[in-house]
């Protein structure tokens, strides 16, 4: 902080210099040692006689400004190093320790006091301060109260090291001890700081402590700095920020930062002190620069845009009508988390050949970005049922993803009765008629013609689907989807009832081009229905039949078969194996006579022999 007011109020800062003043010392007999690859850098120094006090005002105030309690001299001076250099320090009583052997360590399983007084249980992730096997303090954390620096102590042992902050956040965390040292290990120590902080240290302890029996610094691991060099350029600078800084006035900002610039040619050499390790490229430089001359010194410009009226794509259209026909419809909107675990992605409908998998997941539960929604829409019937909601209906509109495209896909699920009136004991169970004409409202809510949607015998997904309740959906020839009931093997593997689901691509609904509406005025003329049962193989599709009756609609250049229907298909007794029956209704009607019952008789007869040629129809006797 006194370096940024310094830079901010240019006037020149005067740090306390203590360097080499640990570097004195008679030979020691302390060793220190680590062995885990969580330390790596420990300085550990004997000071054998110091003397226990009330600290000097100067340090009394400053502690209470930071919100730290004044407690002596010595532990004072360990704090307010800390706030000097960023790198925490810890103070041994150097008698209340059986040995002068310091090691430090994780997998240490034993319950641990610390100086708080409160016991803690130790893990295998911790690192361990310890002495003879015995732990002295949890590393970054807190120190043990059994070795805490008392009116009585006579001699210490400073600890000054970096541990992984990683470790410590999570050690902090765990325990909820989230000190003055843990908060600073997490956010990083300063590459030299810690021999900074010992050579403070001991200069303030001499002086204020009155330190004698000074022994050599005992160094274990390493840890080097090499400095960052940047070339910054005025010009770039000024074309970055869009401002017009003069290249005298750049450099008194990097002075006063601290960035030693060196004039070279046409740009600024700097190099970048151990403390600013943030500053990486020009683009930092740049940042520094007007944070310290002030933003006031951008200059203000209104964007120039143009003016345009704002619309809904399609796209955004196409989500609103769906959602508004759902809602109307009695569903209920879902958003479930599109990142999922792998048996999910196992399970997807029509999913990616190549699916997307995150390179850092926050767990195993969301390593895969989904391909399909039904997976998480069974999740959510499953949430619902486990809590006594047994009627649901469900959707959800999300992206699915592969590696190379992603798709927008609309799932609907339904369970339980969506139709119930208990006054008069009525309910309507969901099944694969419920979803089909849910499909067949929103595709007419979206002005798609019925006779352009095939439903054809599922033979994609018979995993998910049941084989015999599921159809494939097909817009034209393009595959829109899949409906049905879901397997009984998945809604066991779930833990739900019968669930009946759907899940369609919006991308072919966005691609193909909606029916045009046209008016037609209601005749005056009479219509008649004939009935017609054939028998035909079990594979061929009633659309296929419905599309071969309205190829013998035109009568003298009109269409007179207005509607056909299916009332019946039945496969049994008097009907031969792999075959079915289908009862259809077709009614005619003109818009501009009455039908005579010689014309419709040739219709009739036509749609026998058609049907006879294209899916091998048998008028059922």
């Amino acid at each position: 902080m006194a370096l940024e007011t310094g830079a901010v109020l240019e006037r020149e800062v005067h740090i306390p210099n203590a360097d080499g003043a640990s570097d004195v010392g008679k030979a020691t007999k302390l060793k220190v040692s680590s062995e885990t690859d969580k330390c790596p850098l420990f300085l550990g120094k004997v000071i054998g006689s110091i003397k226990i006090g009330p600290s000097p005002k100067w340090i009394q105030e400053l502690l209470m400004a930071a919100g730290i309690k004044s407690i002596n001299n010595v532990v004072d001076i360990s704090n307010i190093v800390m706030l000097e250099t960023g790198q925490p320090l810890h103070f041994y009583d150097i008698d209340a320790l059986p040995a002068q052997e310091i090691t430090v360590k994780d997998h240490i399983h034993e319950a641990y006091t610390a100086l708080d007084g409160i016991k803690y249980d130790l893990c295998d992730e911790d690192i361990v301060i310890t002495t003879q096997n015995k732990p002295i303090g949890i590393a970054g954390v807190m120190g043990g109260d059994d070795s805490k620096i008392t009116d009585e102590t006579k001699g210490i042992i400073i600890e000054a090291a970096i541990f992984d902050h990683v470790v410590i956040r999570n050690t902090a965390r765990r325990l909820n001890l989230n000190t003055d040292a843990s908060i600073r290990y997490q956010k990083g120590i300063e590459p030299m700081a810690t021999f900074k902080a010992m050579d403070r240290a001991v200069q303030l302890l001499v002086e204020y402590a009155d330190a004698k029996d000074l022994e050599e610094t005992v160094q274990f691991g390493s840890n080097h700095y090499t400095p960052t060099e940047i070339d910054v350029n005025v010009e770039r600078i000024n074309t970055l920020l869009g401002t017009d800084f003069q290249e005298d006035e750049v450099v008194k900002v990097l002075n006063n930062l601290h960035l030693n610039p060196q004039k070279q040619d046409k740009d600024i050499h700097v190099i970048v002190p151990s403390h600013r390790t943030d500053l990486i490229i020009e683009e930092d430089i740049a940042e520094e620069i007007i944070r310290i001359l002030g933003y006031d010194r951008l200059p203000i410009t209104m964007p120039q845009t143009t003016s345009t009226l704002g619309s809904l794509n399609k796209r955004q259209k196409l989500r609103r009508r769906l959602r508004t026909a759902l809602s109307d419809l009695g569903y209920n909107e879902a958003i479930s988390y599109t990142l999922v675990s792998k048996e999910k992605i196992d399970q997807a409908v029509m999913g990616q050949c190549e699916v997307v998998e995150l390179a850092s997941p926050m767990s195993e539960d969301r390593r895969y970005v989904r391909s399909s929604i039904l997976p998480s829409m069974l999740d959510c019937v499953a949430y619902n049922q486990a809590r006594s909601m047994k009627d649901i209906a469900l959707f959800e509109i999300s992206n699915t993803y592969g590696v190379h495209h992603v798709e927008e896909r609309l799932c609907v699920a339904a369970s339980g009765a969506l139709h119930k009136n208990r006054w008069q004991k009525f309910s309507v169970e969901v099944d694969f008629y419920t979803l089909k004409g849910v499909l067949s409202a929103l595709l007419e809510s979206l002005g798609f013609d019925g006779n352009r949607v095939r439903f054809k015998t599922n033979q994609i997904d018979t995993k998910n689907f049941h084989p015999y309740r599921s159809a494939e959906v097909y817009l034209g020839k393009e595959l829109l989807g899949m409906i049905g009931e879901v397997h009984p093997l998945v809604c066991k593997q779930y833990d739900i009832e019968r669930t009946v689901a759907m899940e369609i691509n919006l991308e072919i609904l966005l691609k193909n081009k909606a029916s045009k509406v046209k008016f037609t005025e209601v005749s005056k003329y009479p219509s008649v229905t004939r009935d017609f049962a054939f028998v035909v193989k079990e594979e061929v599709m009633v659309a296929d039949i419905i599309s071969s009756i309205k190829k013998n609609s035109r009568l003298n250049k009109e269409n007179i078969i207005q509607q056909v229907e299916v009332f019946d298909v039945y496969t049994g007794e008097h009907v031969e194996k792999g075959y079915k029956s289908i009862a259809l209704s077709v009614t005619f009607q003109s818009f501009e006579r009455t039908l005579k019952d010689s014309e419709i008789t040739e219709i009739y007869n036509k749609i026998l022999e058609t049907l006879k040629q294209d899916v091998q129809a048998e008028l059922r006797s």
